[in-house]
C-alpha cells in the first residue's frame, strides 16, 4: 500500500508540473529540464536494483526493496529540477535562449540597445559582459531573444528581437542587463517595462511601454522620451525639465514649455512625454519617493 501511495504522489507531482506549464505559471521548458536530469535518476536509483540482486541472507534490512524507494527518489529529482529551473541554471535546456554579448574590454566607448517585442522586459545594470539576456521563468508566448550587432569603430548598436517560434521555450518576456562601462543609448518598445538603470550611464532613453523606470544621476543633458502609462523615478536632487503631460511632486515650477525641478549641478534630464502618455514623475532618495502633485 505504501508503495502505491509513493507512485501516486510522483504521478500527481508530474501532472501538477505539466498543468503549471500549460497554464503559463512556469515555462514549458521546465519539463525538458526535469527530464534532462535522467543521469541523476540512474545514479541514485541504480544501486537499489543492484542491491536487490544480492542474495537474501546478506540484505536483512531491505524489506520494501526498490519498489518503494524508487518513486520517492524520482519525486525528489522532480523538485530538484524545478528548483534548478527557477534558479536559471545555465546547464539546463531552458537556458538555450540565453544571450551574452562581447567582453567590455573590446575597446567599446559607447553602445546602443534597441529592444522591440510584444512581452515584458526587465532591464538593469551590472552585466558581466556588454549585455546579457535571459528568458523570464514564467510561461508565455514570447520567443527567446535574438541579437544583431552593428559595429562602427568603438561604437556598437545591439538590436534585440523575438525569434520566429517560442516552441518549448516561450516565456513571459526577457530579463536583460547592461554593463556599467560604456555610455548607453537605450530604446525599448514593449508591452511592459520594469527597469532599474541607476547603475547605467545613459546618453539618452526612449521608452514606449507601460511600467516603471528608475534612473540614477544624470551625466550632461540626458533626453528621455516616454510614451505609455509609465512611472519615471529620478534622484531627488537631479535637475529635471518636463515637456508634455505628466504628474509631478512638490517643488516644481511652471515654465513656458512645461515644468522644471531645479535640482543640483549642471546635469539634467530632459523629459518629453508623448501626447497620449500617462506619465508620473517621482523623486527617490534612499528608497523614498516624493509624492505626486
Amino acid at each position: 500500500m505504501r508503495t502505491g501511495y509513493t507512485w501516486a504522489a510522483l504521478g500527481l507531482a508530474v501532472l501538477l508540473l505539466a498543468a503549471a506549464a500549460q497554464a503559463g505559471w512556469v515555462m514549458r521548458a521546465v519539463l525538458l529540464d526535469v527530464a534532462s536530469l535522467w543521469p541523476g535518476w540512474v545514479v541514485t536509483i541504480g544501486p537499489l536494483f543492484i542491491r536487490r540482486r544480492i542474495p537474501r541472507p546478506y540484505r536483512r534490512g531491505a524489506r520494501s526493496g526498490p519498489a518503494a524507494a524508487a518513486p520517492l527518489i524520482l519525486l525528489v529529482w522532480v523538485f530538484i529540477g524545478l528548483g534548478l529551473h527557477l534558479a536559471g541554471w545555465g546547464a539546463l535546456p531552458s537556458s538555450a535562449g540565453n544571450l551574452a554579448g562581447p567582453s567590455v574590454d573590446d575597446g567599446i566607448t559607447s553602445a546602443a540597445l534597441d529592444v522591440e517585442m510584444d512581452g515584458a522586459v526587465e532591464l538593469e545594470g551590472g552585466a558581466g559582459q556588454l549585455y546579457e539576456v535571459d528568458p523570464m521563468r514564467v510561461g508565455g508566448r514570447t520567443a527567446p531573444a535574438r541579437s544583431s550587432e552593428a559595429w562602427v569603430d568603438g561604437d556598437v548598436t545591439i538590436h534585440l528581437r523575438e525569434g520566429p517560434d517560442p516552441g518549448w521555450f516561450g516565456s513571459g518576456g526577457w530579463r536583460a542587463s547592461l554593463s556599467t562601462s560604456p555610455r548607453w543609448t537605450v530604446i525599448v518598445r514593449a508591452a511592459n517595462l520594469k527597469a532599474d538603470l541607476t547603475e547605467v550611464n545613459l546618453t539618452s532613453l526612449r521608452v514606449a511601454a507601460d511600467g516603471s523606470v528608475r534612473l540614477g544621476d544624470p551625466s550632461g543633458e540626458v533626453p528621455v522620451d516616454v510614451d505609455g502609462e509609465l512611472v519615471l523615478e529620478v534622484p531627488w536632487d537631479a535637475a529635471v525639465e518636463l515637456t508634455g503631460p505628466g504628474r509631478v511632486g512638490p517643488g516644481w515650477e511652471i515654465t513656458a514649455a512645461g515644468r522644471r525641478y531645479a535640482g543640483k549641478g549642471d546635469s539634467r534630464y530632459l523629459i518629453r512625454a508623448g501626447p497620449e502618455s500617462d506619465l508620473t514623475v517621482e523623486q527617490w532618495r534612499g528608497g523614498q519617493e516624493g509624492g505626486e502633485g
